[in-house]
């Protein structure tokens, strides 16, 4: 296969299991919608910093509790893309 090359596609952290709730993600335009309380929160910005020393950035977007559980039942779910640990 001379000539050919693997492209490794980076995948994102897992969102910690702390942070299920308070989220919704759009992966196409790498937005977070975060509950307004918690958009400072030390883990999601950790989470975010890990991300982008994988190549991968994500929008920290303040949003309402509402607008979140609304974008959520969409379907931005993170339920099965998270942590065990909190």
């Amino acid at each position: 296969m001379e000539g050919s090359q693997l492209v490794a596609k980076a995948m994102m952290i897992q969102l910690p299991a702390s942070l299920i709730d308070k989220v919704a993600i759009d992966r196409a335009t790498g937005s977070v919608y975060v509950d307004r309380r918690f958009s400072g929160d030390p883990v999601l910005l950790s989470w975010q910093d890990r991300n982008r020393s994988n190549g991968i950035v994500m929008h920290i977007k303040p949003s309402d509790v509402d607008e979140v559980a609304k974008l959520r039942d969409s379907g931005m779910r993170t339920a099965v893309d998270s942590d065990m640990i909190c």
